[in-house]
Parts: structure tokens; sequence; C-alpha cells
């Protein structure tokens, strides 16, 4: 006669597979710059621009926003120094850069390669067009 206890069988122990990259999550693109505020102040020959949240203005191309100053006739670049004022506000010192057609209008134009990014996730500015200052 046998005489072995009998046979149970052992728990399985289940294996759960990991997904590649497991662990770390997938990164959020960042969100664009918005411009809530457009000045400019033809005395000094500043613009100041304000925006939605904190600002980085160490890779500034200054060279890539201009105002027209149609009244005046005088077309400005914003290649002077740039000083934040507040955290999400930087005043820019203009520099003339020629005539431009008299008009009623001081519109500013900036491109997206203007080097203005959120601090928090390195957003960028799309820039401007046209756009009417002071804004709002």
């Amino acid at each position: 006669m046998d005489t072995s206890p009998p046979f149970t069988p052992a728990k399985r122990r289940v294996h759960r597979k990991r997904h590649v990259g497991a662990g770390s999550p997938t990164p959020t693109p960042p969100v664009a710059l918005v411009l809530v505020s457009a000045g400019y102040v033809d005395v000094d020959g500043t613009l100041t621009l304000g925006f939605d949240r904190a600002i980085d203005i160490s890779g500034l191309a200054g060279n890539q926003i201009t105002v027209d100053d149609q009244p005046l006739g005088v077309r400005w670049v914003a290649s002077g120094a740039a000083t934040l004022i507040s955290p999400m506000t930087v005043r820019i010192e203009m520099i003339e850069d020629g005539g431009i057609p008299d008009g009623d209008d001081v519109l500013m134009n900036a491109s997206a390669a203007s080097g203005i990014v959120a601090v928090d996730d390195s957003g960028t500015w799309g820039g401007a067009t046209n756009l009417l200052v002071p804004f709002p």
C-alpha cells in the first residue's frame, strides 16, 4: 500500500507582463504662451508685453519683434535691452529702424522665433501679425 501523502498542486503565481516604458508617464507637450497685453511708449521707445504665465527671456531675439508707429512714420525693432518687470511681463527697449508710410495705427509684428518661452513647460509664443497696440 502507498503511504505517501496526498498530492496537492501548488498555487499558481500570476506573472503580469510589463509594458515597454511602464512606470514612466508620457510627457505632456508644452502649452503655447498667450499674449494678454502689449503696450508701447513712443517717448522712451519701449514695448511692454504681458503673458498668461511666467516667461523666460534669456533667448529673446528682439529682431523678430517690430512696432510700426504709423502716426510718427517710424518702424521700431525690439533689439534693445530687455527687462523682466514681473514674472509674466517684459519691457523691451526699441531701436529706430527707419521710416514707414504714415497712418493712424500702431501695429506690432512678432514671429514665432522671438525666443520668449514659458518657464513651466518651455511653451513658445506664436507671435502676432499687425496687432493693434495697445492691446487689449
